[in-house]
């Protein structure tokens, strides 16, 4: 079991939870809907479990260039359901109603993968927080 578990709500709130977890020199475990078969959310070894549930927020959809920005804890499903009212859909299905912070970590694919592609060719931007606290983004829009 953790030793904490944070509920993080935005960037900075990862940011402040990964320099406390620095300074104590704990590790840390992403926690998102816990459907990963990877295993990667068990922490075995005390530390912190961020779970990123209160980041579930679809921040911004461009319809037009089929650009939608969300935060890690949005689902699949929820994604589908607001991307419905465009007549769009997210197309990487893993099966499960994974968060799309998981999807992107685990690089998840599915049963649409051979039309559509994986999730590396889904995503066009990260706001990554790094071990040491940074926040840096991966591509630009």
């Amino acid at each position: 079991k953790p030793e904490v578990v944070a509920y993080p709500t935005c960037t900075e709130d990862v940011q402040a939870i990964i320099q406390i977890a620095k300074s104590f020199s704990a590790p840390i475990y992403s926690f998102g809907l816990g459907t990963s078969l990877e295993g990667h959310a068990i922490p075995y070894e005390g530390g912190i479990s961020i779970d990123f549930s209160e980041m579930n927020n679809i921040i911004a959809v461009k319809e037009k260039d089929f650009l939608v920005t969300v935060q890690p804890g949005v689902t699949r499903s929820q994604l589908n359901q607001e991307l419905k009212k465009y007549g769009l859909f997210f197309p990487v299905d893993p099966g499960a109603n994974a968060t799309l912070g998981g999807m992107a970590a685990t690089n998840a694919s599915g049963t649409t993968s051979v039309r559509y592609g994986i999730m590396r060719d889904q995503v066009r931007d990260l706001e990554v927080v790094l071990a040491d606290g940074t926040m840096i983004r991966t591509g630009n829009l």
